[in-house]
């Protein structure tokens, strides 16, 4: 694509129906986000290293347990490459800093309580590293979580995600435009029904 407009098809194959697409990325360092992340629901993850529409490399990166799921894709140590984001479903958090297809860091971003969801991921305070948007299930808070990184460490902080005090009446529609609220920054929101 280039803006609105197609260049070319480009056919990838037929991909068995057990595996999905988890997310895309920049994993190589070429500036493109066109990585892509598959996931097989017996846990195994593959990674396709892509040039344009041509797979360059095809890295497996093991198969996960499948009590665990992808949540995201950002550069959380600012090296230019995606990282991955996973959660458990008893709420453990984990990020992977990557380089390419190997696991730098396993870092472990706490338990987080379960009614926490992440609803997105992008450089939201413009630091060159990827910050994380929480939503509590209760419909009532959207949380930015604090992604200052620790001296001398390289992981994030481990703080819970904290309220912003919104309305039942907010949801997160994207996660392309930031906003400054009581001085926090956040996403984009728009009223439901409106």
């Amino acid at each position: 694509m280039s803006g609105g407009t197609k260049l070319a098809d480009v056919n990838l194959n037929a991909i068995p129906a057990e595996w999905s697409v988890q997310g895309t990325g920049d994993f190589n360092g070429d500036g493109r986000t066109g990585d892509v992340v598959w996931r097989n629901i017996n846990g195994t993850t593959v990674l396709w290293e892509m040039n344009g529409g041509q797979k360059v490399l095809d890295v497996n990166l093991n198969a996960i347990p499948t009590d665990w799921s992808i949540q995201g894709l950002g550069d959380f140590n600012g090296d230019g490459k995606s990282d991955i984001v996973w959660r458990n479903v008893n709420g453990t958090t984990v990020l992977w800093e990557m380089n390419g297809g190997q696991k730098l860091l396993d870092v472990n971003l706490s338990a987080i309580p379960t009614d926490w969801r992440i609803q997105g991921i992008g450089d939201f305070n413009g630091d060159g590293h990827s910050d994380i948007v929480w939503r509590n299930t209760s419909g009532t808070t959207v949380s930015l979580g604090d992604e200052r990184r620790h001296q001398g460490a390289r992981r994030q902080s481990q703080r819970h995600p904290h309220q912003l005090a919104h309305s039942g009446h907010w949801r997160l529609q994207l996660v392309m435009a930031t906003v400054t609220l009581s001085g926090a920054t956040t996403t984009a929101r728009r009223c439901c029904g409106r």
